[in-house]
């Protein structure tokens, strides 16, 4: 009977740690209308992507910081549609002391590239500023026989290389706080 004891314990032990992931993500956020997590956040050096056949990185401005790159899915629950903006009014990082971190344009912080480098895994970006490059996202509740319209896209930020995330907060077409698990 104590044998089995501390095989379960073990085995419950190998479960909690097995559940630990450095990719983090959160639970579902409802606002009145919209449905909003974060898929997976992850850190990098540097982001290199296509577009319009040019490549083009994104980088760090300083040594000691990196990319906190999250991924974000959103879904429309309840409006016929909902139109959003992404853009560094209505999305903000938070860290565990309250600092607030805006995103960076993926469109505009970014230097071209002549020499070609293989492409990074955060495509595609989630940026609508109302410009006409990157217009206002307009998500409907039906997307032909589906219920429920998602997208699901990339926002980048630059971070202290020692940051503890606590929330993302998107405040266009609902204000949703989307809270990490504290570890």
């Amino acid at each position: 009977m104590k044998h089995y004891t501390i095989y379960i314990m073990i085995l419950l032990l190998l479960f909690v740690v097995g559940c630990d992931s450095t990719a983090k993500a959160t639970d579902w956020h409802f606002g009145d209308a919209l449905a909003a997590r974060v898929k997976q956040i992850k850190t990098t050096d540097k982001i290199v992507y296509m577009s319009s056949g040019d490549q083009y990185i994104i980088e760090p401005s300083q040594s000691d910081r990196q990319l906190t790159v999250a991924q974000l899915q959103f879904m429309n629950r309840e409006a016929s549609t909902l139109f959003m903006t992404v853009n560094r009014d209505t999305i903000t990082l938070r860290d565990n002391d309250f600092v607030d971190y805006l995103p960076l344009n993926p469109f505009e912080n970014r230097k071209k590239l002549s020499e070609k480098q293989s492409v990074s895994e955060f495509s595609p970006f989630l940026w609508a500023d109302g410009t006409d490059k990157t217009p206002t996202i307009e998500l409907p509740t039906k997307c032909g026989n589906a219920e429920n319209c998602e997208i699901v896209g990339w926002v980048v930020f630059e971070t202290p290389k020692s940051i503890t995330y606590n929330e993302l907060i998107f405040d266009s077409a609902d204000i949703i706080h989307m809270r990490f698990p504290v570890d």
